[in-house]
């Protein structure tokens, strides 16, 4: 019985730390970098911004990429423990 909480403990810190990974990648790739990048009305100025600030562009294109994974890492733990 001691194992059986013991393990359920682990799983659901290592849930806790995907969700938290999560919610960071995704914070940034989804507000952090359109805020510095798009110009709402001027789609000139927000390809200029692009091609000014290519790495944060391809940062952001990273960050999705690997929260998409995360998330998919997240339903496999958290079916797993059920």
């Amino acid at each position: 019985m001691e194992e059986k909480v013991n393990s359920n403990t682990m799983t659901a810190r290592f849930a806790g730390l995907l969700y938290l990974i999560l919610v960071i990648t995704s914070g940034y790739g989804m507000m952090y970098v359109p805020s510095k990048l798009i110009v709402p009305g001027d789609g000139v100025a927000t390809a200029n911004n692009i091609l000014t600030h290519e790495f944060l562009f391809r940062s952001a294109i990273a960050s999705h990429i690997f929260s998409q994974v995360i998330f998919m890492m997240l339903a496999l733990v958290l079916y797993s423990s059920a």
